[in-house]
């Protein structure tokens, strides 16, 4: 498929010997619940109303691939390598966009064994933001959030959502207390006071429900999707 390439002029750091990396977990309630897009807009913006620290920030994929294909890495890491997710180490960066990429490419599955995550936690970057899509009802997915220094659970707020994941949240509110909760496609139709009752707090972020067509340009033109 035939699609448009337009790169952003981002000027990053890109000296992958910093000091030791903040390491930001993203996992959804569910399937679909936008993990991936919260993902991409933590590493593009940092955290929610925080300093971020500078320097190389790195997006890391470890159970569901989306943004190889996405951003059309193919093409643009064309006549360049393309470091294996799998055997990538301090000094092998996948620069593009002006951000470092550990993700999976089609039809590579997600991290399996020790060896693997050891990579993954040594990965380059002063700034990594582990995507954990597709890896609810996984081991693993505990020893990546265990590794974390901040976790963001991805809430969609569509009720028949919420109340089949009701099991996940709890679970993961209850073996770490400090996760943070982030309500995607937060829009009018909401009923805010019965959603604060339902996640038994009112203290959480908020992403706005982001035009699909604006979702569809992104991946049109391979860039990540912005709120």
């Amino acid at each position: 498929m035939k699609r448009l390439f337009r790169t952003p002029d981002i000027s990053m750091d890109r000296d992958p010997e910093l000091k030791e990396a903040y390491k930001v977990a993203v996992v959804g309630c569910c399937e679909g619940a936008g993990a991936s897009f919260v993902s991409s807009c933590v590493l593009q913006h940092g955290l929610f109303e925080d300093h971020t620290p500078e320097g190389l920030r790195t997006l890391c994929e470890t159970g569901k691939g989306y943004f190889y294909l996405a951003l059309g890495f193919d093409k643009r890491f064309a006549g360049r390598d393309f470091r294996d997710f799998s055997s990538h180490g301090k000094h092998e960066l996948n620069m593009e966009l002006g951000y470092n990429w550990y993700v999976l490419r089609p039809g590579e599955g997600p991290a399996e064994d020790r060896e693997i995550l050891r990579k993954l936690y040594n990965a380059a970057g002063s700034f990594i933001v582990y995507d954990c899509s597709g890896l609810i009802g996984r081991d693993i997915l505990w020893d990546i959030l265990g590794e974390a220094d901040r976790i963001y659970l991805v809430i969609d707020p569509m009720p028949t959502k919420l109340i089949s994941s009701r099991g996940f949240i709890d679970g993961i509110r209850a073996r770490y207390p400090e996760t943070e909760l982030v309500v995607n496609r937060f829009a009018k139709g909401i009923h805010r006071g019965e959603l604060s009752k339902f996640l038994e707090t009112g203290d959480y972020h908020t992403l706005p429900c982001v035009p699909i067509e604006k979702l569809y340009k992104a991946e049109y033109n391979c860039l990540l999707a912005d709120i």
